[in-house]
């Protein structure tokens, strides 16, 4: 309650300062911009008019860039509420998103078939954020949607511009930026289970002619008590729902982290935090920008009552993501300099902890043991060293960069850009099951049983892209990057080259084809070496942690796409697309030793590369705006659809018969054969805006890739499939006058129970991620610009 009566303190305190300068600024007569009510009809943006910066590291049309790209406007993010990135992503064509996905990583969403926290590029102004020990970038309420002017949505392989890990796309949270002396935009929301944000941005500049200093903070609080996501219990939560082979029933009741209250499970709610803070200051040719993002959530979301207890309501993950970066800015002739100076800081929370009561490396622990004259006694050693009480866990890196491109008109109307790249860091993943003792007073933390030591990685990387109009109705896209990293003993190196092609032909003023080829690579994180065990049954401690010289994932991309556009009324995106990654990283298991009739010596269990999977998408891909079908009351509607056949191969292994059978399956995990959003808009009355958008996906393949095997192991009728749903969201927007806005929403209307996208690939998850049921909220929106 005391940081909510400062967040409102702030908020007050803000717009009694923005209504100053208000008042001030209209004695000087200087017209005042705002976001009427006629801005929020144009959210839904793929006009070919908008500028943006990630697709070529320099300011272009839309319309002059042959790939498919779509702008989230801030119109959209205001009149909608969006929050979290997840919020924006949901409306886009092609993207599923699941809130919750996971406590490791927040929410989620898959995009061109990938599990987009992982193999898309997620920028803030153009600078990444994820950490590389990570195994994707977290997501909660602590990037600056609210704070955006826009969001970038590139879909494809941009490894040519952006390295390692942008085999899906690129996603660019560009913030609002003003010419005024002073911009203040402010929102406060409220909602069901306690839910309360409060998102501030002020800016302006101070001085005159060149001596202008030009300034930015910002800053938010987003909290909520539960996610509404525990129902059919009986199914999800239900304990003999997820014993196999291997697994005594008493080994599990009688534990004393699977707490019950008579014959029920006890079952905490899934809280929320996040909070971010930062600002940017330009003077001249220099610009220094920080921010600082926090996130917590609940470590069991997404995973089955047999890996963690629901009982603890203080067992949470969170992290802080500190990002600082210094630019310089300047031009000599014709060349513009921009040389960049960044810092990357990641930490886990020291109180990020888990209850842990059977997971799966301890289920393949107890059924490795062979000596049944003391069976109990070295099953209750393996629970002391690795799963008893509350586990706390840890985790950190420091990176450091230094970037300088070089752009310069060439050949007319073409633009070449280059640069170069240099990236050091080091760290130390997440290790779960280790022995943790934090001290909080001193906010310190020591490693009883370090398996794991701190692990570098050394990059360089060189790019060069070449824009260029041939005649007014040809736009060509040439470049590359080389790129070498190192990356100690948790992968193997890295020395790749990720070209670039495509071609964009303007056959009138309305009408834009396009084609495009390029590849990419997923480089290893130190992620999967922390999270890779391996036992021996003479031992039983884990007697090494690391998944070897793990290889880099490669994927490519084939498009072809067309845009259609009468300025006015109707904008029409179309895209085809053949996508493949080879040499995924998978979850798995290795068996030494065993058959049907005797169990292993030891194993392995963790992530490997796995040498002939693969996974391949054909992708169709629409979006359609069309506005004023009923011009007296502004009736527009947006339909996007994606259709998509893909297959997938990997190594699966039979926790029964200890044994590996490589499967090709009929669909790409968690990627649903279809995924559309209609939505409908219209102004009644004046002034007042409302929005009912649906969204549907068909049924989709679990992530689960021991399930996949094991048919037997679950109980008769449980499907590898997640049923398809249906979800409807309603909004209403009132504009109160020029500078307020009101609006309303109700998230999930019709309380469709479905499912999300599976937490992780690994057996310790819930046999469906379950969404959150109805959700509603309040908010009120300020700005003055």
């Amino acid at each position: 309650m005391c940081i909510l009566r400062r967040s409102i303190f702030s908020l007050c305190f803000s717009l009694c300062f923005a209504l100053t300068a208000q008042a001030q600024s209209d004695s000087l007569q200087m017209p005042l911009d705002r976001l009427g009510i006629q801005d929020l009809l144009l959210g839904d943006s793929i006009l070919i008019s908008t500028q943006v910066s990630a697709a070529s590291k320099s300011l272009q049309n839309i319309s002059e860039l042959p790939f498919p790209i779509f702008v989230i406007r801030r119109s959209e993010i205001v009149s909608n509420g969006y929050i979290t990135l997840a919020d924006a992503l949901k409306s886009m064509p092609g993207i599923r998103v699941s809130q919750p996905g996971s406590a490791l990583e927040g929410e989620t969403f898959t995009m061109r078939g990938l599990m987009g926290n992982t193999y898309a590029k997620i920028l803030i102004n153009g600078n990444p954020v994820k950490p590389y020990v990570v195994s994707g970038m977290p997501i909660g309420a602590q990037l600056p949607i609210q704070q955006a002017e826009r969001i970038e949505v590139i879909y494809g392989p941009a490894a040519a511009l952006y390295g390692a890990d942008a085999s899906a796309g690129v996603i660019n949270i560009v913030l609002a930026e003003s010419e005024r002396p002073v911009f203040t935009k402010a929102s406060l929301h409220i909602g069901s289970d306690n839910y309360r944000s409060l998102n501030l941005l002020f800016g302006g500049k101070i001085g005159r002619g060149k001596d202008i200093l030009r300034f930015r903070l910002f800053g938010m609080d987003t909290r909520f008590d539960d996610r509404r996501i525990f129902y059919e219990e009986d199914v999800l939560y239900e304990p003999l729902n997820y014993i196999g082979p291997n697994i005594d029933t008493t080994d599990i009741l009688n534990d004393p982290n699977f707490v019950r209250r008579g014959d029920n499970l006890i079952i905490q709610d899934t809280p929320h935090e996040s909070r971010s803070l930062g600002g940017e200051i330009n003077y001249r040719f220099l610009s220094f920008s920080v921010m600082n993002m926090n996130r917590r959530d609940h470590s069991s979301l997404g995973l089955n009552p047999t890996a963690v207890s629901y009982a603890n309501p203080l067992s949470s993950i969170g992290e802080n993501i500190l990002s600082a970066n210094l630019k310089s800015n300047f031009t000599f002739k014709n060349i513009r300099s921009e040389t960049q100076l960044g810092f990357l800081k990641y930490d886990m929370e020291n109180r990020s902890s888990t209850l842990y009561v059977h997971p799966i490396l301890n289920a393949i622990m107890n059924g490795g043991l062979s000596d049944t004259t003391n069976l109990e006694g070295l099953k209750q050693q393996i629970e002391n060293n690795f799963f008893s009480g509350l586990r706390f866990m840890g985790a950190r890196s420091r990176e450091f960069s230094i970037e300088q491109t070089l752009n310069t008109p060439v050949f007319s109307r073409g633009d070449l850009s280059l640069g170069f790249k240099y990236l050091v860091g080091n760290g130390n993943a997440l290790q779960e099951f280790q022995q943790r003792i934090v001290n909080f007073d001193r906010n310190e933390a020591v490693n009883l049983n370090p398996a794991f030591e701190d692990q570098n990685i050394d990059e360089y990387s060189f790019f060069l892209q070449l824009f260029q109009p041939i005649g007014r109705q040809l736009n060509l896209l040439i470049g590359g990057q080389y790129l070498n990293r190192n990356n100690g003993d948790f992968a193997a190196k890295v020395d790749v080259f990720n070209p670039r092609l495509a071609l964009l032909f303007k056959a009138n003023n309305k009408l834009q084809f396009r084609a495009s080829y390029s590849t990419a690579i997923r480089a290893p994180s130190p992620f999967f070496s922390a999270t890779t065990y391996t036992f021996d049954q003479n031992n039983l401690h884990i007697l090494t942690t690391g998944a070897g010289q793990l290889e880099a994932e490669e994927t490519r991309s084939y498009e072809l796409g067309m845009r259609w556009s009468n300025y006015d009324n109707i904008n029409l995106d179309i895209s085809t697309s053949y996508i493949r990654t080879n040499k995924f990283i998978n979850y798995n298991v290795a068996f030494e030793g065993g058959s049907f009739n005797q169990a292993p010596t030891g194993f392995t269990l963790g992530y490997f590369n796995d040498e002939n999977s693969f996974a391949e998408l054909f992708d169709f891909q629409a979006y359609l705006r069309i506005r004023d079908l009923i011009p007296s009351i502004k009736l527009g509607t947006t339909f996007g659809f994606n259709y998509s056949r893909g297959t997938e191969g990997l190594t699966t292994t039979s926790l029964r018969e200890f044994a590996n059978d490589f499967r090709v399956l009929e669909d790409v995990r968690a990627h649903p054969n279809v995924i559309s959003r209609l939505s409908i808009y219209a102004m009644p009355l004046k002034d007042f805006l409302i929005r009912l958008d649906q969204y549907f996906a068909s049924r989709s393949l679990t992530r689960n890739s021991f399930r996949l095997n094991n048919p037997d192991r679950m109980n008769e009728g449980l499907s590898f499939y997640n049923d398809g749903y249906y979800t409807l969201d309603l909004s209403l927007n009132y504009e109160v006058n020029r500078n307020f806005l009101l609006y309303v929403k109700c998230f999930n209307l019709l309380n469709a129970r479905y499912a999300g996208i599976d937490a992780s690939s690994s057996n310790d998850v819930l046999l469906y991620n379950p969404q959150s049921q109805f959700l509603f909220r309040l908010g009120i929106n300020y700005e003055l610009n």
